[in-house]
């Protein structure tokens, strides 16, 4: 199964209920290869928190850590990924949930939904202290609850609990504006060109072009917000789908190399070797031997 994205290539969830846009899952910074996961974006919001160990977010280009017992609140549409430094290991659980389920009239999304929504304080939260602590509970409340029957009841309460919370801590003197970062919007475009045609031969000078900006500013930009090159991005990107069709295909290693966008098997091997420690066919056979 390769990588789902939607058509403006914001990351699309297969929810736990296909028809309730929830998501829940739990695992390891250890499953992501390097210990990274691949910068994203969607619009469901998403709750992480960190089991034992610990964690580094970064969103949009800032960069925060996160201990066992503490979690972090991801507005949005908002360019981020989780990944251990050293490849430190980190246990969690996430929750991602889709605004609509706040929304049960005009006038709840126009008042209290869409203001922290887009409210320049809060692309992120990190949750700790007291007041953090009590949203990591009800979180992990709602955690337990996504795994008894018929559970969208009691997940959409909680939501509406912990979005009052959130609401509450917004400074009520300030008006939420949101400010344009043209430096994102440029790599969230730059992004969506790569992961639209992958599979094709791309030049530097054509993902400039996707963000309206120069080649020099497209490697300025992607390095201090997803801290890769562009063509480092697009190898890893191309990986990870080739990585996907090695677990769950029965396709050749030639033939997923050009699926995957590479010019041929033996490069393909090569920075497969290189990213992931093994080659294409250890891997296929190391995850045959865990299915």
């Amino acid at each position: 199964m390769q990588l789902k994205v939607k058509k403006d290539q914001s990351e699309q969830f297969l929810y736990n209920t296909p028809e309730f846009p929830a998501y829940f899952g739990q695992g390891r910074i250890s499953d992501f290869p390097n210990y990274t996961a691949l910068c994203h974006w969607h619009d469901d919001v998403e709750f992480s928190v960190v089991l034992s160990g610990s964690m580094d977010y970064s969103v949009n280009g800032e960069t925060v850590r996160i201990h066992g017992g503490e979690g972090i609140f991801i507005n949005t549409r908002q360019l981020h990924y989780n990944f251990g430094q050293s490849q430190q290991e980190g246990e969690y659980f996430c929750v991602l949930l889709h605004p609509m389920l706040l929304c049960a009239s005009p006038y709840a999304e126009r008042t209290f939904v869409t203001p922290l929504m887009s409210h320049p304080a809060f692309a992120y939260k990190v949750l700790r202290g007291p007041w953090g602590q009590k949203i990591c509970e009800k979180l992990q409340r709602l955690y337990e609850r996504q795994k008894r029957p018929y559970p969208q009841l009691s997940i959409q309460a909680g939501f509406l609990e912990i979005w009052e919370q959130l609401y509450q801590s917004i400074p009520q003197d300030e008006k939420p504006i949101k400010a344009r970062n043209q430096n994102l919007n440029a790599l969230k475009d730059m992004i969506a060109y790569m992961q639209e045609n992958y599979q094709k031969k791309i030049s530097l000078q054509e993902i400039a072009v996707a963000g309206n900006v120069s080649k020099t500013s497209c490697c300025k930009i992607f390095q201090k917000y997803v801290n890769q090159s562009p063509n480092a991005y697009l190898i890893e990107y191309r990986l990870r789908n080739g990585l996907e069709l090695l677990r769950d295909t029965d396709m050749t290693v030639t033939e997923i190399c050009f699926e995957a966008g590479f010019s041929g098997p033996s490069y393909f091997s090569e920075c497969f070797r290189k990213t992931f420690g093994c080659s294409p066919l250890e891997f296929r056979e190391r995850s045959q031997k865990e299915k």
